[in-house]
């Protein structure tokens, strides 16, 4: 899994823009898209939507799974033909994705995806080990594409701290919940809804397509 650094390189050698509205639901991802991921990714525009942080929450709850909170967002992807956008919960530990057709992704569409290139990209001399954790909870899309790429699927029961435990008893490389979370074993097996965001963009960016047609793949 590269660093956000790493990212960004990336992205600097890439012709490819993009234009993503974020929802940050005045929590602490505004604090990140206001001071972190502008800097780290000048090629891409970012539209703004409550990016001040307020912990009343004036616009609408911090819970991105809550698909009313999306309403927004997929509004304002539409009103400025944006390739799609991501919305945050309060603290930025998850993340969902709307499509360019303002399309809200399936939790575990988007783990897999992550999956698919995370898998596609281990090398045999990693730390840690070729397999995937997911919760009892989500649909055979997440483990199948483990299982498609000669990885290791494990279940666990569903919550931070048994997916956690699961990664570090099988040292896999990494989790995801239907709920948003995403945990990265090279971010000390914790979730990262702006690493799972900067995971989406890099994929995006390097096979030029967009989220509907990632989901498609």
């Amino acid at each position: 899994m590269p660093s956000l650094k790493k990212v960004d390189h990336t992205l600097s050698q890439s012709q490819k823009s993009l234009k993503l509205v974020v929802d940050c639901g005045n929590g602490m991802g505004g604090y990140i898209m206001q001071n972190i991921m502008p800097q780290l990714y000048p090629s891409l525009e970012f539209v703004p939507l409550y990016w001040d942080v307020d912990g009343n929450f004036p616009n609408h709850s911090p819970d991105p799974q809550n698909f009313d909170n999306l309403k927004d967002i997929q509004t304002r992807i539409s009103e400025t033909s944006a390739d799609g956008g991501f919305a945050f919960d309060g603290d930025g530990d998850r993340v969902f994705f709307i499509d360019e057709n303002s399309k809200i992704i399936n939790g575990d569409f988007l783990n897999s995806i992550i999956a698919k290139y995370m898998l596609e990209d281990f090398e045999s001399e990693s730390k840690y080990n070729k397999a995937i954790v997911h919760s009892h909870s989500s649909s055979r899309c997440f483990p199948e594409q483990a299982v498609n790429q000669a990885a290791v699927s494990i279940t666990s029961a569903q919550g931070h701290t048994n997916i956690k435990q699961k990664m570090l008893q099988y040292n896999a490389i990494y989790g995801g919940e239907f709920s948003g979370h995403h945990y990265f074993a090279d971010f000390g097996f914790m979730d990262s809804g702006v690493i799972a965001a900067a995971y989406i963009i890099k994929i995006m960016v390097l096979k030029n397509l967009q989220l509907s047609d990632l989901v498609k793949i």
